[in-house]
C-alpha cells in the first residue's frame, strides 16, 4: 500500500458519518456501484441507500462509470481493498461474498462484464466454485471465438492474484488455469529446507511450474514476492562479480531480514568450473546453509545433471526450465 494514497483516503473516509462510511467500504468491492449493487452489500441500510448512494457521489473519490453507475478512484479503491483484506479479513470476506451472490444473479443474462465480476468477487468467497465455473466459461468463450472477452476476464483475476488477496496455493491454481498451463510435478525430488509445514505443499508447487514457458515469469514473481526468494542471474555478472555473489549470499542469510530461499539462475553461461567456485563461496558452511535458507539451482536439464554431481549441491533444490 502507498503510505500516500492510504494517508488521503483515510482521512477522507473519517470525515464521513458511520452510514456513509459504510457505504463508502462497501463501494470499494466492486469495480464499478450503483444504488442497487449497494444495497445488495448494504442490506441493514438497504431503505436509506438512494440518498447515500447520493452523497457518496459527492466524495472526491468517487467518478463516474459509464453506463453502469461508479466508481471508487483506482488509487483510493486499491489502498482500500489492501487495508480491508489485511486488517478486517472478515469483512472482505462478507462482502465479497454478498458481491459474488449479487453478481451471479446478474450474470445470468449472460452479459460478460456481468460474468466476468462476478467470477472477480466468487474466487474470493468461494475459490473451487470460481475455479469450477471459470474452467466451463473458458472453454465456452474459446469455442465460440470470445477471444477478447476472455483477455479481460484473466485481467480482472490476476488483479486479486498480483494483490494477493488470493491465498498462495489457490494463487498458483488460478494462474495456471489462466494460462492454460497443467500442473504437473517435477520428475525429480525436491527437498524444502526451513519453510514451515503449512507452507511448504504451496512452494513445492509453484516450483514444480518452473519448466513451464509460458508461465515462467508469473512463477518466478510468486516466489519471489510470497515467499521471499532472492533471485540472482548470472548472465549479468562476470566471475569476479560471482565470487562475491557467494559473499553477498553469506551476508544475506546472517541477517535479520534473510530471504526464505535464493533462486540462481543463467547458470548456462558461466561453464562448469565457475559454477563450482560459485558454489564453494555459497556451500562455505553446509550444515549452516541448510539451517538457514534453500537455494534453488534454475537451470536447464543439461546444467542441472552437472551441478547434482557436486557433493555440495546436496541441499540445494534442484529445478529445471526450458530456455
Amino acid at each position: 500500500m502507498k503510505d500516500k494514497d492510504w494517508s488521503i483516503t483515510k482521512r477522507l473516509l473519517n470525515c464521513l458519518d458511520s452510514k456513509l462510511s459504510e457505504v463508502a467500504w462497501a463501494a470499494a468491492i466492486p469495480h464499478w456501484f450503483n444504488d442497487e449493487v449497494l444495497a445488495a452489500l448494504c442490506p441493514n441500510i438497504q431503505s436509506e441507500i438512494k440518498p447515500l448512494y447520493e452523497e457518496l457521489q459527492t466524495i472526491p473519490f468517487t467518478e463516474d462509470f459509464l453506463y453502469r453507475g461508479h466508481n471508487i478512484h483506482d488509487r483510493a479503491r486499491n489502498s482500500m481493498l489492501t487495508y480491508l483484506c489485511k486488517e478486517k479479513t472478515n469483512q472482505f470476506l462478507k462482502l465479497s461474498t454478498d458481491a459474488a451472490r449479487y453478481f451471479e444473479r446478474q450474470a445470468q443474462n449472460n452479459n460478460s462484464r456481468d460474468v466476468i465480476e462476478w467470477l472477480y468477487h466468487l474466487v474470493i468467497a468461494d475459490f473451487q466454485k470460481a475455479f469450477n465455473e471459470l474452467k466451463s466459461i473458458q472453454q465456452r468463450w474459446t469455442k465460440q471465438g470470445r477471444t477478447s472477452e476472455l483477455a479481460f476476464l484473466n485481467k480482472r483475476l490476476l488483479e486479486q492474484v498480483e494483490s494477493y488477496r488470493i491465498k498462495n496455493g489457490n494463487q498458483t491454481e488460478l494462474v495456471h488455469l489462466i494460462y492454460q498451463e497443467p500442473i504437473t510435478e517435477l520428475e525429480w525430488n525436491i527437498n524444502i529446507i526451513n519453510i514451515n509445514d503449512e507452507d511448504e505443499k504451496d512452494y513445492q508447487t509453484i516450483l514444480a511450474h518452473c519448466n513451464s514457458k509460458l508461465i515462467q515469469k508469473e512463477t518466478f514473481n510468486i516466489l519471489k514476492k510470497y515467499f521471499l526468494v532472492e533471485a540472482i542471474n548470472l548472465d549479468k555478472y562476470s566471475f569476479d562479480e560471482n565470487r562475491r555473489i557467494g559473499t553477498i549470499l553469506q551476508q544475506k542469510i546472517t541477517s535479520d531480514n534473510k530471504p526464505q530461499g535464493i533462486i540462481i539462475s543463467g547458470l548456462e553461461s558461466v561453464g562448469q568450473k565457475k559454477i563450482n567456485e560459485l558454489m564453494k563461496a555459497i556451500y562455505y558452511d553446509e550444515k549452516y546453509f541448510q539451517q538457514n535458507c534453500p537455494v534453488i539451482w534454475w537451470s536447464n536439464d543439461d546444467v542441472r545433471k552437472e551441478i547434482i554431481k557436486s557433493p555440495l549441491a546436496d541441499s540445494a533444490i534442484q529445478v529445471e526450465f526450458d530456455n
